[in-house]
């Protein structure tokens, strides 16, 4: 505070000093730069255990001396460390591409081949011009490996859009952490209004006949080896099933039998997110689809995971 001088002679003022403590810091914190198995490349990812490095950057790799090293940083009292994932001279990222958008794994490697799925549906999303957005669709990013889901519902095409996917999808905080979206080719000078094509099995219209005076489904019934009025199965498949009252007999299950519909258009989801939310009862996975799919499958439908080999035949 300033003196206010009343009479002549010599005033003493004492000022804060401009030198600040230096407060202590931690100094157990140690960072690890190196490849790993798997991981973000080239970014700084703060771990506080070895099952959290573990879960980012897939553990101890025989190809790894870094992930030796955290182990041992851990195992001896370390609580605190920093990992960048330096990817080998040559790797290349895994990649998609979806109407213009190159959809790329953050982490490079031959890991993620099968292992990342991209989904692409319109389910709840209003696409209308009037009250929408034409190019708007929801985006679903699954890992296989560790069943990570990411869901980026109604992001958008039009890049006049605070919902523009590009953004969304590169934010490093709340964007994705197993991709990052560019572009195949620059855009022109107006904004896309046509969305991705929807992914999986798109459904339609179940084709009635008229058949000696009855609607009957025809075209259904031919597919799965049947004939115009008969929905049985060819005994040639490997595989089928019978909707009717006599065959089995007595029926496996209680009749009627619940058959799920898809919508018009709608999307017969290809992830094991999307599929639990169809109340799927019984799920025959085939030989090759992995024992990390039928791990997840097996998580997400307790009980529904029927044993399948060459030539099995289901009845319900």
């Amino acid at each position: 505070m300033a003196i206010a001088p009343t009479y002549p002679g010599v005033y003493i003022e004492e000022l804060p000093s401009p030198v600040h403590t230096i407060a202590g810091v931690a100094t157990s914190i140690t960072a690890f730069v190196g490849y790993t198995g798997r991981g973000i490349d080239n970014r700084a990812q703060q771990i506080f255990s070895f099952p959290a490095y573990e879960r980012q950057f897939g553990g101890i790799d025989p190809q790894s001396e870094v992930s030796y090293a955290v182990q041992q940083f851990f195992a001896n009292g370390g609580a605190q460390a920093c990992v960048v994932r330096v990817p080998r001279a040559g790797a290349v990222a895994a990649s998609v591409t979806f109407s213009n958008l190159v959809f790329a794994a953050l982490s490079s490697g031959a890991w993620a081949n099968g292992n990342l799925l991209i989904d692409v549906d319109y389910n709840g999303v209003d696409q209308s011009a009037a009250t929408g957005d034409p190019s708007a669709f929801n985006l679903t990013i699954t890992n296989l490996e560790d069943g990570t889901v990411e869901t980026f519902p109604s992001v958008s095409l039009n890049f006049n859009k605070s919902s523009y996917v590009l953004p969304v999808v590169n934010d490093p905080d709340t964007g994705s952490q197993l991709v990052n979206a560019t572009l195949a080719a620059a855009w022109g000078a107006n904004p896309s209004t046509t969305p991705p094509v929807q992914t999986g099995i798109v459904g339609a219209t179940l084709p009635l006949s008229t058949v000696g005076g009855a609607r009957v489904l025809a075209g259904v019934n031919t597919a799965i080896g049947g004939s115009n009025t008969a929905t049985t199965v060819s005994p040639t498949l490997d595989f089928g099933f019978a909707l009717t009252t006599t065959d089995p007999a007595p029926p496996l299950a209680p009749l009627p039998l619940d058959v799920k519909v898809f919508a018009r258009s709608g999307t017969i989801p290809q992830t094991v997110a999307g599929l639990a939310e169809h109340g799927i009862k019984v799920i025959a996975a085939g030989h090759c689809t992995g024992w990390r799919a039928m791990t997840a499958l097996a998580n997400a439908f307790p009980g529904a995971l029927a044993p399948t080999a060459v030539g099995k035949q289901f009845t319900f």
